[in-house]
């Protein structure tokens, strides 16, 4: 019965929220009958807890992180009251309009015996513009068989992006590729624009080199019995070599 009834107003609460905030008799009553608090306290650096982005800082959220949402529950009913989710809504700090709203994150269930305190601490990650909303937490209780909603938190706080450290692996790899796209792109434009526009050949087309032909023994060309042209050749230095010739005849 207990599961039931917290997941068909998980259900209505859900529904409610889609269609705004004005959802009429489907939203979950506050419970402001009853002596139960929640206090929220949204990234908390009491108990020094870090993430890749640095130390949690109080009222703000970084995107893409698990920020952690300290909160304190304290029962002053006779009977035990259960914690059974957390949600939360982001409105535009300028028009109060919702920007998003997370309904019914089930947790626990948590039971606050009569006069007793307990805390939870839950996560919430944020993908939104990084500037200041105005955020609603809300914690959803059980009395007896109804359930009901009571806000832990309602002020401004600040989403910020993530820092990226130099030294990440992301960063340098990211570098890495930058890097070599700006050395090919000034290669290319140095290799076809800057080189020819100071040489003057610019926008000019390169002529064809054509290559000389061979020319063939026997084509009007007169070479010696060694097969080659013998008319470049200095006059004393085929003297010589008829001279050496006739002697070794």
């Amino acid at each position: 019965m207990k599961i039931s009834l917290v997941a068909a107003a998980m259900a209505l609460a859900s529904t409610a929220s889609a269609w705004g905030k004005k959802a009429g008799p489907v939203e979950i009553p506050v419970a402001s009958h009853l002596q139960f608090s929640a206090v929220a306290q949204i990234g908390s650096n009491s108990d020094v807890e870090a993430s890749d982005a640095g130390f949690f800082v109080a009222n703000t959220f970084i995107n893409g992180e698990d920020v952690p949402i300290n909160l304190v529950f304290e029962n002053k009913e006779k009977d035990p009251i259960s914690v059974v989710a957390v949600g939360g809504t982001f409105y535009d700090l300028k028009t109060d309009k919702v920007v998003v709203s997370v309904q019914g994150t089930q947790v626990g269930p948590i039971k606050v015996d009569s006069g007793k305190t307990a805390a939870l601490t839950h996560q919430f990650e944020t993908n939104l513009d990084a500037k200041v909303y105005r955020n609603v937490i809300q914690v959803y209780i059980q009395y007896g068989n109804e359930v009901y909603q009571v806000h832990a938190f309602d002020g401004p706080v600040s989403i910020v992006d993530p820092y990226v450290s130099p030294l990440s692996f992301k960063f340098l790899f990211a570098q890495i590729v930058l890097g070599i796209t700006a050395a090919a792109l000034g290669y290319y434009v140095v290799n076809v624009y800057a080189i020819p526009y100071a040489t003057g050949t610019y926008g000019q087309e390169k002529k064809p080199v054509r290559a000389k032909p061979v020319v063939p023994a026997g084509s009007g060309v007169k070479t010696g019995p060694k097969g080659y042209d013998e008319s470049w050749i200095p006059k004393h230095h085929l003297d010589q070599e008829k001279v050496k010739v006739k002697k070794r005849s």
